[in-house]
């Protein structure tokens, strides 16, 4: 029993990385439709920070973040424009980016609160992106001012914050729709494959659990296929995304 429990958490731990590690380039993805607005341009950075919020919880969510971020740190071009290195992150938009990290520790807070129902979970977002945008234009303020030219706070806001406003809001409403949703189908497929053993993971613990005994090397062989499967995946697709950008 108690080889049961540690090989189970050893499976979410392995199921945990890969949905963190999936997120990250998900964030990436959505950081890569761009719009070229002023100053700061359109993307669905921002919804991307919200689904994966909502998907993985506060805490899961901000190692997601904060994963992105780093890839980025590191020269990857995981960010807007297909940019990437610490430069973006120092530069007058860094505060947008170093800001996200506030979405899902104010998500967590509100659903820690309230519940985890709707109207707290919408309103830990909106005070999250609230955060973004006040320390987004500080830093953008700052930054700018040092390194271009004076610019004033309401011409910072007209550049940085209120043409965002309600793109924002409609991103914010439907990551919460679709996040909702997929928590849901989630939560419902983990069950159902620890009820059933649908899956070889599963398969390998209900063999277990009939009295056939342990077997700890299929179940993590099984565990790292399926991390090593779902990561490259995903990671295949950001590549494919960003090759084309650069042919375009």
């Amino acid at each position: 029993m108690e080889n049961t429990e540690k090989m189970k958490k050893s499976t979410m731990s392995t199921v945990r990385m890969a949905q963190i590690a999936v997120s990250a380039v998900i964030i990436a993805i959505c950081a890569w439709i761009t719009v070229p607005l002023g100053a700061i341009p359109f993307t669905l950075q921002t919804f991307g920070f919200f689904l994966v919020t909502v998907v993985l919880g506060w805490q899961d969510g901000l190692f997601a973040i904060l994963l992105y971020l780093l890839l980025g740190a590191v020269g990857i071009p995981v960010f807007s424009g297909m940019k990437g290195g610490i430069g973006v992150l120092f530069g007058t938009t860094g505060g947008y980016l170093i800001g996200a990290a506030a979405i899902p520790l104010l998500y967590g807070l509100m659903t820690r609160i309230l519940g985890k129902k709707i109207i707290p979970e919408a309103f830990g977002l909106f005070l999250g992106d609230v955060v973004v945008f006040v320390f987004g234009t500080v830093w953008f303020i700052i930054v700018y001012s040092s390194t271009k030219g004076a610019v004033t706070v309401s011409d910072a806001l007209a550049w940085c914050v209120i043409p965002f406003i309600i793109p924002d809001l409609a991103k914010l409403v439907v990551a919460l729709v679709i996040g909702r949703r997929v928590e849901k189908a989630l939560g419902g497929f983990e069950k159902s494959a620890s009820k059933r053993g649908r899956s070889s993971v599963g398969r390998a613990l209900e063999w277990h659990s009939r009295g056939h005994g342990f077997d700890s090397h299929r179940l993590h062989k099984e565990a790292d296929r399926h991390f090593a499967c779902l990561f490259f995946f995903m990671c295949a697709k950001g590549i494919s995304g960003f090759e084309e950008g650069l042919k375009a």
